[in-house]
């Protein structure tokens, strides 16, 4: 806070969760990507796995948003043991946060993302449907950071946002602004 952040993004497992690791934090907007088989060996069962999962929802309140999959049952399962808002990512028509035109190849995957605010146009770095999966999520929790302020709006009608591996880290991302031009930029920073 003395330097002046006032937001921060972070994965939290469910192995944290389960663990305390994030007792006492305090968060306003949380995602879940899916719900797979990777963890049985600590969690035992899926329904244990998907309790230390809704832990980081129930926290939730009515002011919070919860991003959930809307093409996965998981989604509509974990909704319901939240008081926040919920904000869908997806493929299907009731997706706040629908892929459209996607394509993918060795160098990246493409795709236009219908929202709340507006259309943007994705690319990732990475090829495969599950990186863009994330990316929308990704996304989704950016714009409810603003809380209702229009984030199209705010960085202008042209915005892109690409994902890219950082250095060293192919699983983690940056986001990098790379369509808005300089006057664009001066006037999202005011």
């Amino acid at each position: 806070r003395a330097a002046g952040v006032t937001l921060v993004a972070m994965e939290v497992s469910s192995h944290g969760l389960v663990l305390g690791r994030v007792e006492g934090a305090r968060f306003r907007v949380a995602a879940l990507l899916n719900l797979g088989r990777d963890h049985l060996d600590f969690h035992g069962t899926l329904d244990a796995y998907f309790d230390a999962k809704a832990r980081l929802f129930e926290g939730l309140t009515a002011d919070d948003t919860a991003v959930l999959p809307a093409d996965d049952p998981a989604g509509a399962r974990m909704a319901s043991r939240t008081r926040a808002k919920v904000l869908r990512f997806g493929r299907s028509q009731d997706s706040d946060f629908r892929l459209e035109d996607e394509r993918s190849a060795l160098d990246g995957s493409t795709a236009s993302l219908a929202t709340p605010w507006g259309r943007l146009d994705l690319r990732v770095a990475l090829p495969a449907r599950f990186n863009l999966d994330n990316a929308v999520a990704a996304a989704a929790c950016a714009m409810a950071a603003f809380r209702g302020e229009a984030p199209l709006d705010h960085f202008g009608p042209y915005y892109r946002m690409t994902l890219l591996p950082a250095i060293g880290r192919p699983r983690r991302h940056a986001l990098e602004d790379l369509q808005l031009t300089s006057a664009e930029r001066g006037a999202a920073r005011h």
